[in-house]
């Protein structure tokens, strides 16, 4: 029962002007700074001046671009989901929609479901027009296409992460100005939180660590796949989408 809501969700989506203006912005900047790494890593390539200056006697196109490339889009995406998600349950309680859609023969499963594949198919439809720069980075050079195919797999995961976060701080207001500052804010506080306090000896920091978003993120820009990177995505995924559920029950009850 869960695509009818799919279906409802992503209708909803398109025929918001928020979603356009939302990608446009995003993948602006992303032309923006991408062809931005292109452009400072043709002119340091080709300057052989500069390059001894730096003791660059080698440069990879992967680590000046695509790594970064990477970097750029999981720093964005911090933005873009909050404002994405922030009307999937708070709208509908403002509006009180949700009385309705409760009082439907759906389960709360479902609807979560739907919700969470209408934003994910957005943000996929996102990542992968971004692809056109890998392409265009092929035709002029040679980047390693593990290493990229790793980072889609790594921004995958991460984008799941980042949706049932924003799905669970809409579910616990009706404001969406709320539910998007909760979501962002949480999402910073993991994303910052291995920069900020792993430095720290002991348990601290080995849990600071443990907890970043953005350190189980650095293998995969290195082309590197490791299962307790995979697990940790998956498991902060499912947390959410539980914490996500058990509101909507409460929800349901009250109502």
């Amino acid at each position: 029962m869960w695509y009818p809501i799919y279906k409802r969700e992503l209708k909803a989506s398109l025929h918001s002007p928020v979603i356009y203006v939302l990608a446009g912005v995003f993948f602006f900047l992303m032309s923006y700074f991408t062809l931005g790494m292109m452009i400072e890593f043709a002119g340091v390539y080709s300057d052989y001046n500069i390059r001894q200056m730096y003791g660059m006697t080698s440069m990879n196109v992967t680590d000046w671009i695509v790594r970064g490339f990477f970097g750029l889009m999981n720093f964005l995406m911090l933005f873009m989901i909050p404002l994405l998600t922030m009307r999937l349950f708070a709208e509908e309680r403002r509006n009180r929609t949700y009385d309705l859609l409760v009082t439907c023969p759906v389960r709360d499963g479902d609807i979560l479901t739907g919700k969470f594949l209408a934003a994910l198919t957005i943000i996929l439809a996102l990542l992968a027009a971004c692809f056109i720069f890998p392409l265009l980075l092929k035709h002029y050079s040679s980047p390693e296409w593990p290493v990229v195919l790793a980072g889609y797999l790594g921004m995958l995961l991460t984008v799941l992460a980042y949706i049932a976060f924003g799905i669970f701080a809409s579910s616990v207001t009706e404001n969406q100005i709320i539910s998007a500052f909760l979501s962002f804010a949480g999402l910073l506080f993991f994303y910052l939180i291995g920069d900020v306090t792993s430095s720290q000896e002991g348990w601290k920091g080995a849990v600071a660590s443990a907890l970043s978003i953005r350190q189980h993120t650095l293998s995969f820009a290195k082309g590197v796949i490791e299962l307790k990177d995979v697990f940790y995505f998956c498991a902060f995924t499912f947390l959410f989408l539980f914490l996500s559920l058990e509101v909507l029950k409460v929800r349901r009850w009250r109502t």
